[in-house]
């Protein structure tokens, strides 16, 4: 394909982990290990629920304050 990695159209070479990830551990194992243990629990069948009728029917899932912003920020309805 290539002989570097920067080469490539579609590289991710200077991809770096986001600062909220860097946070989870001071070493690689660390971080891993946390970032796994977020995603063991499952969702409440009530918040799925909420997320996917939310995703389908194309409104804003959160707090009062929040769907108030979003409305005004994009000048339209955002509320169910």
């Amino acid at each position: 394909m290539v002989n570097r990695p920067r080469d490539y159209r579609w590289t991710s070479h200077l991809i770096v982990s986001h600062e909220e990830y860097q946070r989870l551990g001071q070493e690689q194992d660390s971080r891993l290990e946390a970032c796994r243990a977020l995603f063991k629990a499952r969702l409440d069948e009530e918040i799925v629920g909420q997320i996917r009728d939310a995703t389908n029917g194309n409104y804003v899932l959160g707090g009062e304050c929040f769907q108030m912003e979003i409305e005004a920020a994009l000048d339209r309805r955002e509320r169910r």
